[in-house]
């Protein structure tokens, strides 16, 4: 639980009851809006995730990307051979993974 969140009404806008979000409508004009993406140029770009031969990725694909990326073992490898120190492993279903990253992790 974030306070930042609490304290910005996260949780009424994410409650799902309509009368909880009536104080943030405003926000959502379109007026408020329009002029949110002229002064930004639209969409907000990521400069640190470039995508080759198209630049900057823009915010507002990163979920898409997170849900069609997939981390492989060959990921790890490369982890360990760029990172010295510790690596912590989640998600280890199996006890052939938790295996696979014992061993792997140790591999420096």
């Amino acid at each position: 639980m974030r306070e930042r969140d609490v304290r910005n009404g996260t949780a009424q806008l994410m409650s799902g009851n309509l009368l909880g979000m009536i104080p943030f409508l405003p926000q959502f004009s379109p007026a408020r809006m329009g002029r949110f993406f002229l002064t930004r140029r639209g969409i907000h770009k990521l400069p640190n995730v470039v995508i080759p031969g198209r630049g900057p990725m823009a915010l507002i694909d990163v979920a898409a990307a997170l849900a069609t990326s997939v981390v492989t073992w060959k990921d790890f490898d490369w982890l360990r051979a760029v990172w010295p120190g510790p690596i912590v492993v989640k998600g280890v279903l199996t006890s052939d993974d938790a295996r696979r990253s014992i061993d792997a992790a140790r591999q420096a």
